[in-house]
Parts: structure tokens; sequence; C-alpha cells
């Protein structure tokens, strides 16, 4: 069995001379490299020479925050268990403490995210970490089962509509892009959603990640007329950032088409998880989106954000 005594501490800040696996992408240095890495910190267990657990933190004065520039990042690496966070906990209170920070933030992923056994927020808590905020977060399991036998009649109905109707499912070319975020965008506006990312800014991610960052698409012949935009967080997962469909084809519910689509896409790369994101913000929750998600076979989950104050 292993203990404390087997495994030091180690902190790095930005660049870092070691090379960590990263099992999300959020916490990759190629991602992490594109945003600002002013006091940048990597804090890791180091056992044998190779790092068992990490988390990365942006030190803002007395304030440190993991994931300043995605929506979730926390603990990684290939032994991530509740004894190595336990462990990294304690050393992360003492660097805090000898070096003015009293506050460390931190946005978990849902627990789909980690080791079947592991529940984070039980760890978490049990290690003196309060529980800031819970998000409403909604997934499908991606089994061997038909996707249309995952929803509700409505969408079941919805799903046959499209399919009468001669309506097709590809993925994407990048070249798509500027076509897609112009009905997300819209989308977004007609339920009074500002976009959360600037084409630019999109358009470079796809760039700099072409085989983490995917398209996909329904089109009526040749008219685009649905869109999600979706990121391969890890093998296990992947993340719908954005979805949205073309007003006009409302009454087909297009974008259930898409997630038919993209449910066998993760058929095939045995992709056990598709994220469809949080239905609440600040705790409030979206009833109609939530519903919709719901219906289309998603399940209950949170997305959790923690502080261990100093």
């Amino acid at each position: 069995m292993s203990s404390r005594i087997d495994k030091h501490f180690s902190v790095e800040q930005y660049p870092f001379l070691n090379t960590s696996k990263a099992a999300l992408i959020y916490n990759s240095e190629t991602y992490l490299s594109i945003y600002n890495t002013h006091n940048l910190f990597r804090f890791s267990l180091v056992k044998d020479n190779q790092e068992v657990i990490f988390i990365h933190f942006y030190i803002s004065g007395a304030e440190a925050y993991n994931a300043r520039y995605s929506g979730i990042a926390s603990f990684d690496g290939p032994e991530i268990n509740s004894e190595n966070i336990a462990i990294l906990i304690t050393y992360l209170q003492d660097w805090g403490s000898k070096n003015g920070v009293q506050r460390f933030m931190i946005k978990n992923a849902p627990d789909f995210y980690y080791p079947d056994e592991l529940n984070l927020e039980n760890v978490l808590i049990q290690n003196g970490i309060e529980l800031s905020l819970s998000e409403l977060n909604q997934h499908i399991k991606v089994t061997h089962a038909d996707y249309f036998a995952l929803l509700k009649k409505n969408e079941k109905k919805r799903l046959r509509k499209c399919h009468n109707k001669g309506f097709t499912f590809r993925q994407l070319e990048v070249s798509f892009l500027s076509s897609a975020y112009d009905i997300i965008k819209q989308n977004r506006a007609l339920k009074g959603y500002p976009m959360t990312m600037s084409y630019e800014d999109l358009l470079k991610m796809y760039k700099n990640f072409p085989d983490q960052y995917l398209l996909f698409g329904v089109f009526d012949d040749k008219t685009l007329i649905a869109v999600a935009v979706s990121i391969k967080v890890s093998d296990q997962v992947l993340y719908n950032f954005y979805h949205g469909d073309d007003f006009k084809y409302r009454t087909y519910s297009p974008i259930v088409m898409v997630l038919q689509g993209v449910y066998n896409y993760c058929q095939k790369l045995q992709i056990r998880f598709l994220d469809l994101g949080i239905s609440s913000v600040s705790g409030v929750l979206n009833e109609g989106l939530y519903a919709f998600k719901r219906n289309c076979g998603a399940e209950d989950g949170k997305r959790n954000i923690f502080t261990l104050s100093l």
C-alpha cells in the first residue's frame, strides 16, 4: 500500500520543466499555453520521478484559481484516488500558508470524468474543503443501446420527422464553422443568451486541437440546419460545448438528430459519456433546458465549485 512517505510534493511555475500527461484537455500544456500563463503553477505528488496526481492554479494575490480559462479542470494524473488527493491537499495547505495564499478555488468536473469508484465531492469535504456552489450537470451514458431507445415519446416523434423528411447528419470540416457559429449565435440570441466565445477564439481552438474540437451538423439537402460544437475532453468524455438549430426548422427539432449522430460517433470510438453541460446558472435551474435534455436521454449530475480556506 502506498503512503505519503514514498511520495514528495512538487511545485513548478510556468514554463514547466517536467511534461505531465494530462487526461483532460484543459490540463494539457498545449491548452494552458494558449492563455495568459502569468502566475500559473502546477502542484503535484511525485513517486519514483513520475507525477501521480497534479492540479494547476493561477495565483492572484491571496487567491488561487484552478480553472480560470475553462469551466473545469481539477485533479489529473494516472493515480487519482482519495489517498493521493488528501495528501496533495495537505501539501497545498502548507504551501499556501507559507506563500500568502488564503483561498484555493477548485472547479471540479462531474464525477463521471473520474475513476468509477471515486466520489470526489465526498473526498474533498472530508478533507475540510467547503462546497461553494453546485450546478446541475446532465450527461448521456453511451452504451450498446440504440439512441432512439433513450428518448421520450415526443423526441422520438421529432426524430422520426427528421428522418422522414430526409435530413442527413455528418461530421463537418472546420470550413463549416462560420456557418455553424451563426446558427448557434442566432439560436442563443432568441433565448436571451450571449455567446461566451468569439468566432475568432473558437476557430483558434479548432486549429490548435483538430482532433479534440469537433463539429457536427444536420442538413436539409444542402442547407445546414442544426449543429453541435463538441470537445473531446478525454478518451472517456465528449463535451457538447455549443449546439443550436435554425429557428425555421424548430417544429422538427433537428438538434435531436444531431444528438443521435454524436451519440453514434461516441459508440464507434468507445467514448463512455456525452456531457451535455450545466442546466443551471448560479444554482438556479433552467427548467426548459433541463427537461429537454432529460427527454433526450440525459441523466443528472453535478458540477461543483469548492473553496479551500486557510
